[in-house]
């Protein structure tokens, strides 16, 4: 997932207006510039409705990280879709029900465990560019139909994405 994350931040809103080489320059086609804006306006939307301890999310703030978490989260999951196809399902852990998909996405939150307190979270909020790491598993996989199948759950009806 990192990887993928780090991946897309070439294609977030700074990462675009940079081409291959580094240049700053404007690369994308117009329609395809369109679209990156109305994509990034519903992450930038869908985050703002967001609290945590109280304090709403800052989507324009966050939003470079937020296209990067929303697509590592996909690219990964790709991935090991395409490491199964080749290897097989693993075997299930002794002791849980969860299926292989299940357990992705439980890996995938577990990377983000983490306590605050509410003091602490209100300053990263204030300074940091991260959505906090709660919000970081619970808005991508909102928006990822594919944890939806895996865990029986009723897909929104409006989603975000912009890769």
């Amino acid at each position: 997932m990192v990887v993928g994350h780090e991946i897309t931040h070439g294609f977030d809103k700074t990462g675009s207006e940079f081409d291959e080489k580094g240049n700053l320059r404007q690369w994308w086609t117009r329609k395809s510039h369109a679209n990156f804006v109305k994509r990034s306006t519903c992450l930038i939307e869908e985050y703002d409705k967001v609290k945590i301890f109280g304090y709403k999310v800052n989507g324009s703030k966050t939003l470079s990280e937020n296209i990067a978490d929303n697509g590592g989260l996909k690219y990964a999951f790709r991935a090991y879709q395409n490491w199964r196809k080749i290897n097989g399902d693993e075997d299930k852990l002794p002791g849980l029900s969860f299926n292989n998909d299940q357990l992705f996405f439980v890996g995938f939150a577990q990377l983000w465990c983490s306590k605050y307190t509410k003091e602490f979270a209100k300053t990263l909020m204030d300074k940091d560019v991260h959505s906090l790491n709660p919000v970081r598993v619970r808005v991508p996989v909102s928006n990822f139909p594919e944890f939806n199948k895996a865990f029986g759950c009723t897909p929104r009806k409006n989603t975000c994405s912009v890769w």
